[in-house]
């Protein structure tokens, strides 16, 4: 596979694995969770380019 179909194979997985995890967000916030994303991590290449890793922080409910 070439440089550039394997890049449009990694950002496909990563619009699908995102938008499953936006349903599971939405599906939290329905059922009375409050959920935050934050940064826990950076993974760099080494030439320059670079991914945020995310990690959830459940808030504690209000009321």
């Amino acid at each position: 596979m070439d440089h550039k179909a394997q890049n449009e194979t990694v950002i496909t997985a990563i619009e699908k694995a995102v938008a499953q995890l936006n349903e599971t967000l939405r599906n939290a916030a329905l059922s009375g969770v409050t959920v935050e994303l934050q940064r826990n991590a950076r993974v760099h290449s080494g030439d320059g380019r670079w991914a945020d890793q995310m990690q959830p922080v459940i808030l504690p409910c209000k009321g």
